[in-house]
């Protein structure tokens, strides 16, 4: 994989870029910043800070001994290293829109007008079938990047105890455990794991009150290497060995591997970074779909509606 081709899978652009046609619009801010960095705008220039944000047209130049890493809303970074500069500019494009390409896939899903399959190929959702106050939380719907994974699980209204239920979808395989507390760490004395094979869990307490079934699978060996020489290459060309890749980027880059908890997390902690980036909830919105939270993602809306207004 190229590095411009990583950059362009990484920063997303083909899922959550939305249009930004209003040129007073903050379109980008800073993520670091060093040495002496100002802002051109609109006849004037200032002093640029890590609080700055960024509009379409707005030119920011670097001295000798500065430095600074720009991101869009919409992912990209731009890395300006001394003596350099950028315009800030966004492609216009009428066809980028809340309910155009991915956006319109992301809305299907949202309204129950498309089914999605899980990277594990079943059809299962949280709430569709199972007892509503015993909810299974994590794997769910998603691969995951570790071999024995911590199951964890969310009870309402019962103390246990429980029994833990797995099997896979291909094979024979079938593990159970019973469990006093909400969690249960796959043992090392269990049956191995196969990369990539789907497999289903759920639990079951003493009353006879059954979670819904969810699925998972473990991400494949070659897979996971793809993902450390992806996240070296992206940092070595964009950053660097004193910053950090943007967690917007690294949600991003996820996503591309459907490792949606680490994507989820990483959504989460770039909403809280840059708040007005609209762009960060409609990624936790597609993700929390992923994962059939449908309220969290109902939340992510409103939330995403929300801060495009103030825009």
């Amino acid at each position: 994989m190229t590095l411009t081709k990583l950059i362009v899978l990484a920063l997303f652009s083909a899922l959550i870029f939305l249009s930004t046609e209003i040129a007073a619009q903050s379109v980008a801010a800073f993520s670091s910043i060093k040495g002496t960095v100002t802002i051109q705008s609109d006849g004037s220039s200032k002093k640029a800070r890590k609080s700055s944000k960024l509009r379409d047209g707005d030119r920011v130049k670097t001295g000798k001994n500065g430095r600074a890493v720009i991101i869009y809303y919409s992912g990209k970074e731009v890395v300006l290293r001394s003596n350099e500069s950028h315009t800030v500019r966004v492609r216009k494009n009428k066809k980028n829109s809340r309910t155009g390409g991915i956006g319109k896939v992301v809305s299907d899903l949202f309204w129950g007008k498309e089914k999605s399959k899980s990277v594990a190929g079943t059809t299962r959702w949280q709430g569709e079938e199972g007892d509503s106050t015993l909810q299974v939380a994590y794997p769910m719907r998603s691969k995951i990047n570790e071999g024995r994974p911590l199951f964890r699980w969310r009870d309402l209204n019962g103390s246990g105890p429980y029994t833990l239920t797995i099997y896979s979808e291909i094979s024979d395989f079938r593990f159970s455990s019973t469990i006093s507390g909400t969690w249960f760490q796959y043992p090392v004395t269990a049956p191995v794991l196969v990369e990539e094979e789907p497999y289903v869990w759920s639990v079951a307490d003493s009353d006879g009150r059954v979670s819904s079934e969810v699925s998972f699978s473990i991400i494949h060996s070659e897979e996971k290497a793809n993902l450390a020489k992806d996240l070296r290459e992206l940092k070595a060309g964009v950053l660097d060995e004193n910053s950090e890749l943007s967690d917007f980027t690294l949600s991003a880059l996820y996503y591309q591997y459907n490792l949606f908890h680490s994507a989820l997390k990483h959504a989460k902690d770039a909403a809280v970074e840059y708040p007005d980036m609209p762009q960060a909830y409609m990624l936790m919105e597609t993700l929390n779909l992923r994962l059939g939270d449908h309220k969290a993602a109902h939340e992510n809306a409103g939330q995403f509606a929300k801060v495009s207004a103030e825009e």
